[in-house]
């Protein structure tokens, strides 16, 4: 059977900072809330969590600021890696 590929979700909203380990059939494998949350790093407490996870493929954030401006959903759905770093 083949590995489950695992995205960490980072939801870093106004008052709460919310990580989901979720794996490619939609189980959520772990979480992580800081709740309340001031915006301010608390690397100690993310950094430890983070070091008992399993292997993470990818990545994504949540992003919402839409001001004045903007009122539509809007997003991207590339997902492929990055390119190397040369």
């Amino acid at each position: 059977m083949a590995r489950l590929m695992r995205l960490l979700a980072v939801n870093a909203g106004s008052s709460t900072l919310k990580l989901r380990l979720v794996t490619d059939d939609e189980q959520i494998e772990d979480t992580f809330d800081l709740d309340p949350w001031d915006g301010s790093a608390d690397a100690n407490e993310v950094s430890e969590w983070m070091r008992g996870l399993a292997d993470v493929d990818a990545v994504g954030h949540r992003i919402v600021h839409g001001g004045a401006v903007s009122r539509a959903q809007s997003g991207s759905t590339d997902l492929s890696p990055p390119a190397p770093s040369s």
